[in-house]
């Protein structure tokens, strides 16, 4: 069976951010012009998106105002949004078979709705939501892990059997992992795919 993916990188927005946000250990207040991305995945008629890019409207608004809480400038820039990437890809929300949430913030859940992958299983780090759950956490609040619209969705994907809370490395599909790291918050994780180049990770 095939198990060698391709990988296609899609800059959805830049943020400013002051270099020691990013710099861990390095007191640089310089402002560094980080982006975000979402990932599309590839293996014969398989697809995994990386990422749904970010909310929009109100929430997205609330995503700059605690950013600015750190430095004024501090504001999304968007490049592109999902709809967009699935046009030039080629594919429809249907097609893709796996969502894979690198991190349980909306800026990495802003595009999960109810109904826009009909098809898809999500994964999630279930420590992340043990924290969102059963704890007050701080980074992210609450408020940030999904939009009211993400997290309604929850309930429809549970109910159909299509929202996996990984606790370790899971094999998706053949040369396809996604792995809970913790590190930046315990949400966070890691996808692992074999390409034609060998192993990549997407953290």
């Amino acid at each position: 069976m095939n198990d060698i993916w391709t990988i296609s990188p899609h800059p959805i927005a830049s943020l400013p951010v002051p270099g020691w946000e990013c710099l861990f250990g390095n007191n640089d207040t310089n402002m560094r012009e980080i982006t975000f991305w979402v990932w599309v995945l590839r293996c014969g008629d398989l697809v995994a998106l990386v990422d749904t890019g970010l909310p929009s409207g109100d929430d997205l608004e609330a995503l700059n105002k605690a950013n600015q809480a750190i430095d004024p400038s501090a504001v999304f820039t968007p490049i592109k949004n999902l709809s967009q990437i699935l046009e030039e890809e080629g594919i429809g929300p249907a097609d893709v078979d796996f969502l894979l949430v690198s991190q349980l913030v909306s800026y990495s859940t802003g595009g999960l709705a109810t109904g826009t992958f009909p098809n898809a299983t999500i994964f999630c780090a279930w420590k992340g939501m043990e924290e969102l759950l059963t704890q007050c956490p701080g980074h992210p609040p609450r408020s940030f892990y999904f939009t009211r619209e993400s997290w309604l969705s929850l309930y429809d994907l549970l109910i159909e059997n299509r929202l996996v809370f990984a606790q370790e490395k899971t094999e998706i599909a053949p040369g396809l992992f996604y792995e809970p790291t913790g590190g930046h918050h315990p949400g966070s994780a890691g996808i692992i795919a074999r390409t034609p180049k060998g192993l990549i990770g997407i953290l």
